[in-house]
């Protein structure tokens, strides 16, 4: 309700898209028709058959405008118009809404969060005795990215074109494979904390059981199944986000080919592009945490683990917020393709219809708020895995104890649902949320270099 109210005064998702973009217009027919020389007069005989059908078709006819295909040189000298995007311009669009609800919700669950944290900090006995909610707030921008990134892919299922359809499922069949084989990685070297996490999950499970009178004969299910099971949402993870990487790519090189003359924004759009795969590096335990806490003993300058782990996260977010700040320069990329599109077909022979035209120009437009989800909600999603392993299972204040004091305190609930309560909270333990988000983290940077970096490969194989 808060976000209806405040979106038509202050939406920084209208304010990306309608704030210095420019988008192409397609020319119209009597435009096209000047270009090519043809006479808007009308012969005599053309006359008397238009009197004719109107005559025999009544008054329906005077009103209603036939549009009349016809066919132009594509080496016509033709020169696109530009217009500002305005919002009256994104309301017809297919993803509009959603993308306007992502963008907005996301920064207000930041700008929560920063509340929050910000309060803990500076008065940590204010919030002693309330029940932390950020945690809701992440996990929901987390459930919108990825209904998202579930929507954006859809319609390649119900389409004709078995391309896509293919390119999903090589994706996801890959990333299953992969992530088979990272999982089985020893954690001195993928600092995942995976099996520690489990193993005292399944302790906490199996005494949690024998507390409410179950037994369980053979104890918690074995760890292989834990992990075939994010083996299998990691797959379906990278498949989603395997278009997208694909259109950041297509925007990657264009912007490349764009501004090549400007030397420090090239190094800038290079360092945008393989932040994810430097990130990744972030979880090798040899290669980063035991060289600058010291373990490896090559480094006189040794920070605590603690600080490295606020360290990590610090650059993560940073990361984003540089993605975030080349989002204007990649959207008006995207938008430059529909005078690209003209460029070509200059170059080539023979003629093209008007209306075929038309749509080479005007797709590009109304697919303008699907390719800022494309670009956006992979960042948003990183943004969120982050902000939840920063604060997963921790927190400033004893929320849990306050939720014990408050269910004691109530005349309905029994002694045994307060013990139920109490034991269940040791079953989700702070170290098996914190393993799992870590990984969920480290395997998005993963996923969103290697799709872009397919995209690029196959932008220069394919000439594309």
């Amino acid at each position: 309700m808060f976000l209806h109210k405040i979106s038509p005064h202050m939406s920084l998702a209208t304010w990306i898209l309608c704030s210095g973009l420019t988008r192409y217009l397609y020319p119209t027919d009597e435009e096209l028709k000047k270009l090519v020389g043809k006479s808007h007069a009308k012969s005599n005989k053309s006359r008397r058959s238009d009197s004719r059908k109107t005559a025999a078709n009544g008054e329906a006819v005077k009103d209603f405008k036939v549009i009349e295909p016809f066919t132009i040189p594509c080496n016509v000298n033709l020169e696109l118009k530009t217009a500002k995007i305005e919002e009256t311009d994104l309301i017809f669009q297919y993803f509009y809404p959603e993308y306007k609800w992502l963008v907005d919700f996301a920064l207000s669950a930041i700008i929560f969060n920063i509340v929050v944290e910000t309060i803990a900090y500076l008065f940590p006995n204010m919030l002693k005795n309330d029940i932390s909610v950020t945690p809701l707030w992440n996990f929901l921008v987390i459930f919108f990215c990825l209904r998202i990134l579930y929507l954006l892919t859809s319609p390649y299922w119900s389409s004709d074109d078995s391309g896509e359809k293919s390119v999903f499922l090589t994706f996801g069949v890959f990333f299953f494979v992969l992530a088979m084989a990272v999982l089985v990685v020893d954690e001195s070297i993928l600092e995942f904390n995976l099996d520690s996490g489990y193993e005292f999950f399944s302790d906490e499970a199996v005494l949690f059981l024998k507390k409410q009178g179950i037994s369980k004969e053979g104890g918690a299910a074995p760890i292989w199944i834990f992990k075939l099971m994010l083996a299998i949402m990691s797959g379906f993870l990278g498949a989603f986000l395997g278009f997208p990487g694909i259109r950041m790519s297509n925007m990657f090189v264009d912007s490349l080919e764009k501004f090549h003359s400007n030397r420090l924004l090239v190094v800038l759009l290079y360092l945008n592009f393989f932040a994810p795969l430097f990130l990744t590096l972030l979880w090798i335990k040899p290669l980063v945490r035991e060289y600058v806490t010291g373990r490896s003993g090559g480094n006189i300058y040794t920070i605590s683990d603690t600080t490295f782990d606020h360290l990590r996260i610090a650059i993560i977010l940073f990361c984003c917020a540089i993605r975030f700040v080349f989002t204007k320069i990649h959207l008006q990329v995207f938008l430059d393709v529909a005078n690209r599109k003209i460029v070509r077909m200059k170059k080539e022979a023979g003629r093209i219809s008007n209306i075929t035209l038309q749509k080479k120009i005007i797709t590009v437009f109304y697919y303008l708020t699907a390719a800022s989800l494309q670009y956006l909600t992979p960042v948003i999603l990183l943004i969120f895995f982050t902000i939840t392993l920063r604060t997963a299972g921790t927190t400033d204040w004893d929320s849990t104890n306050a939720l014990m004091r408050r269910l004691q305190k109530s005349m309905i609930v029994s002694n045994i649902t307060v013990n139920a309560v109490q034991n269940l909270r040791h079953v989700f333990v702070s170290e098996l949320v914190r393993a799992v988000t870590s990984y969920f983290t480290w395997w998005t940077c993963l996923t969103m270099f290697m799709t872009s970096a397919f995209g690029v490969v196959y932008h220069h194989v394919f000439n594309v």
